[in-house]
């Protein structure tokens, strides 16, 4: 899906509910359709698996971070639209 920006090094926006149950809740995040974006991406991505309890170092959180900062900087080289940003 194709929305707004981020405007934020180091604060990537989330639309997730803090008070809701991690395991049902839905996470969502816009970004900027750059390199900048998906580095943001991922970052959030990362902050989200060390709020379920898995630390920046560990297994599942690098991966989660390679495959969504992989999604995301493919997005941006081959799905960027001039004006628009990304969502994941």
């Amino acid at each position: 899906m194709l929305t707004g920006t981020t405007t934020s090094d180091e604060e990537p926006p989330t639309d997730a509910d803090p008070e809701a149950d991690p395991d049902t809740r839905a996470l969502t995040a816009p970004f900027a359709s750059s390199p900048r974006g998906a580095r943001l991406a991922r970052r959030l991505a990362v902050r989200w698996m060390e709020d379920w309890g898995y630390p920046p170092e560990s297994d599942a959180s690098c991966a989660v971070a390679l495959v969504v900062g992989e999604l995301t900087a493919n997005a941006v080289r081959h799905g960027h639209v001039p004006g628009h940003g990304c969502r994941i």
